[in-house]
Formats: structure tokens, sequence, C-alpha cells
């Protein structure tokens, strides 16, 4: 059991941090060359959209191989909001996942 002491003192600061770790791009690379035979090279990235639809913040997110960054096999939105005691991330599937296909490294797609 958490304590509720503990989560009401969820602070802008600890939810501008969560966002700062979401953020970004990642590789594998230390995985993949360790490996190659067993993990492929991929690329995860999660982008801020420019649009907001409600409170809270809207991400882009892609999941690709590094040989083919314009099909990711991966796509998703996610909005995540700061409620009292917690983060909640809520995750869906793009409407047409085509038309976003490559705006994790190619923003104006978005």
């Amino acid at each position: 059991m958490h304590d509720s002491a503990l989560l009401d003192q969820l602070t802008d600061e600890h939810f501008q941090e969560c966002l700062a770790w979401m953020a970004g791009a990642f590789r594998n690379d230390d995985q993949f060359k360790a490996n190659p035979t067993q993990f492929a090279h991929i690329r995860l990235a999660f982008r801020p959209l420019p649009a907001q639809i409600s409170p809270g913040i809207w991400l882009y997110s892609e999941q690709a191989y590094t040989y083919d960054l314009w099909q990711p096999y991966r796509q998703g939105i996610h909005h995540v909001q700061r409620l009292k005691d917690r983060i909640r991330v809520e995750n869906f599937a793009p409407a047409d996942p085509l038309s976003l296909a490559g705006g994790s490294h190619e923003p104006s797609l978005l």
C-alpha cells in the first residue's frame, strides 16, 4: 500500500520531471552491439503533439527499426495528466497511422 501523505505531495516539478524522462529519442545501441543476432537495432521516440485536445500533455510515440525509420512497427498517442496524487497516462492508437509515420524524426508530419 502507498502512504497517501506521500502521494499528496506530487508537485508540478514531479510532473515536469516525468515528462522530461518520457520525451525524447532512445536507441538500444548497447543491447544491439552486445548481441546483434538476438536483438534488432531500434529507435523509440516520444514527441509532443502541437495541438492540445484537452488539459494535459499529448505525445506521439513511434518505434521503428533503424534501417526502416519511415515504416514504424508501433505507434501511439499518449495523454499525460497530472492528477492530485498521481500521473495518469492514457494510450491510444492513431486513427490514421500512415499519416503520422516518420513524425518522430520529421515533426512537421505531426
